[in-house]
């Protein structure tokens, strides 16, 4: 039976289509942002420590200037920015909280125009690359689930190991028989390149 993964549940979320999950039981969607949070808290941890690298890195004599000021995008994300937003500074929150801000801004965002989104333009990558600015850690997510190439290479050498033990002389071998041929063939390659995993040097 076919199961999701939990890189499913967040690759839902992550799509403006599916991100309410209409169709998953209370169980499933809370246990679905529960993943994209995490995974959210993780990518800030490691953007602090990269920060912090950088920090205690020397020092060195050469003088850059400073960049120039980035212009700021404005975002229909900007309706949920109130007066506590402001005050409240994103040093004085933790990592879990920000990140539980982050999912709760995404989504309750309104998507009704939003040129991204519509039957000539579907693709996720876009949306995010809008939302950079204002949704960085999920924007940032975003680009590495979707990044994920879709393969089937798996299916294809179980279908080549077939073909190789089903042969014209071999045509009215049982199913079964073929599983346990290529279950012993895949395990004789697997020691053949790992056999002092199991047997190490005395």
């Amino acid at each position: 039976m076919f199961s999701l993964h939990d890189l499913h549940w967040i690759a839902a979320i992550l799509n403006p289509h599916t991100r309410m999950l209409k169709h998953a039981t209370d169980v499933e969607r809370a246990h679905a942002y529960c993943l994209v949070r995490a995974r959210i808290a993780k990518l800030m941890e490691m953007s602090q420590i990269d920060n912090t690298e950088e920090v205690l890195s020397p020092v060195t004599t050469s003088v850059t200037p400073p960049p120039p000021p980035r212009k700021k995008f404005k975002s229909y994300t900007t309706q949920f920015h109130d007066e506590t937003d402001s005050s409240e500074t994103a040093s004085s929150m933790t990592i879990a909280k920000r990140a539980r801000r982050e999912l709760e801004i995404y989504l309750q965002l309104n998507l009704t125009n939003c040129k991204y989104l519509n039957e000539d333009i579907d693709n996720p990558l876009l949306f995010w690359k809008e939302q950079e600015h204002v949704l960085p850690n999920m924007s940032r997510l975003a680009k590495q689930i979707f990044a994920i190439p879709a393969s089937s290479a798996a299916v294809e050498r179980a279908f080549s190991s077939a073909g190789i033990v089903v042969s014209q002389r071999r045509t009215s071998i049982s199913p079964s028989t073929v599983n346990d041929i290529i279950l012993i063939r895949s395990a004789a390659a697997y020691l053949k390149t790992h056999m002092f995993l199991f047997f190490p040097e005395q």
